[in-house]
């Protein structure tokens, strides 16, 4: 097995869209001491606050790790296209001033074929990373404790055996090992993590229980490694809490961006696509809005979800300051992934024509934008209705019609030259009855007219011309 780890270098701070901040310092609690978990400031990570705050000025922040996990799990969607099993690694700090770890693994010894092989891999995980959200180092091992020591490190093994090598030469804080592990194991002289894995198992787990010797054969392989991998759930519910108040509509582009991007890595992990989704708003004073965005076919692209947003967008009057978002999917179909010709591009044709309508209906309102389709009434004036775009009815069959009718029928004199046998059209009873002969005729500057006589008032009508 081979397993990819993906590391958040900055998962503290980009979870919270605050590491373009300046000094900005993330702070985690444990009993009455606060220290420094990430910081865009001067000061170092691990740093305590008080100390920190005797030299600097700084922004605090209060780690939030329902916001890391949220961010992971966005990150987990994009690992299901590379492989699977896909599994997230999350562990609070040891000690005080150490660094919570987050990060997501993905097994992709049966994708290697499909991508050409572990340097093609390597080149398309290094390529796509820069399109997460997230800052992300990626690492490669044979086993997931190793993977993530890998990430951390920026290194990929292959094999076992290069892994054990590299990890006899590491400082003993390397490890993912409890804090009293590592205060034992310091006391009795041991500095690097071969100094640890020397050491029997039987004698490990006397003095430390049975947890240390675990991770250690799974670290280097000697045992299974179980975890329950992470499933996208049947909804897609992403919040974004915003630091102050957006009281623009174009303040909200740069967090509804990193949203859609999340939101097409979650259709991508499920194989699906949507029409419809909705972007909630909460503002200030704790009241909310509602922005729905309507596609005309089912997608599954971020970049045109934001150019239909956008001009969604436009018509959009925020009653107050945004403290919130919401971005909310609930009902999926099959995506409309267009396969593209060599020679035609048909295909691409239509998708250009959808996107039109879809930037018209965002702009204008859906209401605005409509199509035609036959109805079944025989009368000119009724023979259609308008559909939404992209809708269509089964064909009506009706005798030859011209294409260019007159909003209103004009009566004229009876033409002098009238072509071919009459159409009788008598409909509606139930309402005001029609009863008339429509002809084709020939007009006095040769034009061929469409008209016909009104069997009720013996009048004759000019309805249409025939192109």
């Amino acid at each position: 097995m081979l397993w990819l780890c993906l590391y958040p270098t900055r998962l503290s701070l980009e979870s919270l869209d605050a590491a373009d901040r300046p000094d900005v310092a993330i702070v985690q609690s444990k009993g009455n001491r606060r220290w420094i978990v990430d910081t865009t400031a001067a000061c170092a990570s691990g740093m305590e606050l008080g100390t920190a705050l005797a030299l600097y000025s700084l922004t605090q922040i209060e780690r939030r790790p329902e916001a890391e996990r949220a961010a992971l799990e966005q990150l987990a969607y994009f690992a299901y296209t590379l492989g699977a099993p896909v599994h997230l690694i999350t562990e609070e700090s040891r000690w005080f001033g150490d660094a919570p770890l987050g990060a997501v693994v993905v097994e992709v010894s049966a994708s290697l074929s499909l991508f050409g092989g572990l340097d093609a891999l390597r080149r398309l995980v290094n390529e796509r990373i820069g399109e997460q959200s997230l800052t992300v180092r990626p690492g490669l091992a044979p086993t997931i404790e190793g993977s993530v020591l890998a990430a951390q490190a920026g290194l990929v093994f292959d094999s076992l055996p290069r892994l054990r090598v590299w990890l006899k030469r590491q400082p003993l804080t390397t490890l993912r090992l409890p804090e009293q592990a590592i205060k034992v194991c310091t006391g009795s002289g041991m500095q690097t993590a071969g100094d640890v894995l020397r050491i029997p198992a039987e004698s490990l787990a006397r003095r430390f229980g049975a947890i240390v010797p675990r991770y250690l054969r799974r670290l280097l392989g000697k045992a299974a490694d179980p975890r329950p991998a992470i499933v996208p759930p049947e909804t897609f519910v992403r919040r974004w809490q915003m630091l102050g108040v957006i009281e623009t509509v174009e303040g909200l582009l740069f967090p509804l961006r990193r949203l859609l991007v999340e939101l097409e890595q979650y259709l991508r992990a499920r194989d699906s696509g949507l029409m419809r989704f909705h972007i909630d708003l909460l503002h200030e004073d704790h009241s909310r809005s509602v922005v729905e965005i309507g596609l005309s076919m089912a997608s599954r692209d971020a970049s045109h979800f934001l150019l239909i947003t956008r001009q969604r967008f436009e018509r959009v009057e925020l009653p107050g300051g945004v403290v919130e978002l919401m971005l909310r999917a609930e009902s999926f179909v099959a995506p409309n992934v267009a396969q593209h010709d060599l020679f035609d591009n048909a295909a691409k044709r239509l998708q250009d024509w959808n996107t039109l309508i879809e930037k018209l209906g965002a702009r204008w309102g859906s209401e605005a934008i409509w199509s035609m389709a036959a109805a079944s009434d025989h009368r000119p004036e009724r023979a259609w209705r308008k559909l939404q775009p992209g809708g269509g009815d089964a064909e009506v069959e009706t005798p030859p019609r011209p294409t260019w009718l007159l909003p209103e029928p004009r009566q004229i004199e009876r033409p002098t030259e009238l072509l071919g046998t009459p159409e009788r059209i008598a409909v509606g009873w139930w309402e005001a009855p029609t009863e008339r002969d429509y002809f084709q005729a020939r007009g006095p500057d040769g034009r061929k007219l469409w008209v016909y006589q009104d069997k009720h008032s013996q009048c004759w009508m000019l309805h249409g011309y025939w192109s």
